[in-house]
């Protein structure tokens, strides 16, 4: 069970690694991320499904696209292979826990927005909203994180009083 599991990690995260590449490019770019179907950015053709798995479609076009032949940053597939192997190592770590998915969900986020920082040296606000949102949403989850913030909260009204 544990070896299936983080071999699933190992591939949610390199599923995720894509998917925020694609995120991250059209930021910088400002397509639509909800709109579209993901294309080659140098002849624009619509990619296929076999196009799209991650790491192993790099690997098999040998870095090329499919339809135009031109070179494809290996970027794409270093991100995919780094959040798959940061997935992998939470999940070694942490187990199957809501740790995991919280060092998991903050991955993706610290990924995507050093993508677009790296691209336009600039930080979105969404990323910035998406930690304070899941920061939120798992504190409750979190019995030593919720301690922690009540001692400091309660020692700045102290110290500050």
């Amino acid at each position: 069970m544990t070896l299936y599991c983080a071999i699933m990690s190992f591939v949610l995260g390199s599923v995720f690694g894509s998917f925020i590449n694609c995120f991250a490019w059209r930021i910088t770019h400002h397509e639509s991320i909800l709109k579209g179907r993901s294309h080659c950015a140098v002849c624009g053709h619509t990619l296929a499904a076999l196009d799209l798995v991650p790491i192993f479609s790099w690997l098999f076009l040998r870095g090329k696209c499919r339809y135009c032949g031109e070179k494809i940053s290996p970027r794409y597939m270093l991100t995919e292979l780094a959040l798959g192997a940061a997935f992998l190592l939470c999940f070694l770590r942490f187990g199957l826990s809501w740790e995991t998915l919280r060092l998991m969900a903050l991955s993706v986020a610290l990924l995507g927005l050093s993508l677009v920082d790296l691209e336009i040296q600039e930080i979105p606000d969404g990323f910035i909203l998406y930690g304070i949102a899941l920061w939120a949403l798992m504190l409750p989850l979190m019995a030593e994180a919720v301690k922690a913030l009540w001692q400091g909260l309660l020692s700045g009204v102290l110290i500050g009083g």
